[in-house]
């Protein structure tokens, strides 16, 4: 990925999004000569990982802590794109409740 490693960085001009990153990503993979190859990431790159795979250049993705989905709204969008790669899910339990904040003791 640009600037990671000893890759070069982008243009300055280009944008710093992750649409920029899955282009770079397909150019990249294009110059290879590598079709559809299989794919891991971390943290942004399995971000970048799942876009590549929506955009079917990828036979395969493994996103390992992949970068966003922490809202209650990105969720379920989280877990249909899942789903739809064949991902299985975890059973869908209630999470355990945070402990209340106990009022420190005078000393």
């Amino acid at each position: 990925m640009p600037r990671f490693g000893q890759s070069p960085d982008l243009d300055p001009g280009a944008p710093r999004e992750l649409e920029t990153a899955v282009a770079w990503l397909k150019a990249f993979l294009a110059e290879l000569g590598a079709h559809r190859p299989h794919v891991a990431g971390h943290s942004l790159g399995g971000l970048i990982g799942l876009r590549v795979a929506q955009a079917g250049l990828a036979r395969s993705v493994t996103a390992l802590v992949p970068a966003g989905f922490w809202t209650p709204v990105e969720r379920p969008y989280t877990y249909a794109v899942l789903a739809r790669y064949g991902a299985r899910l975890p059973p869908k339990r209630p999470s355990p409740a945070w402990p209340a904040a106990q009022p420190e003791e005078p000393s």
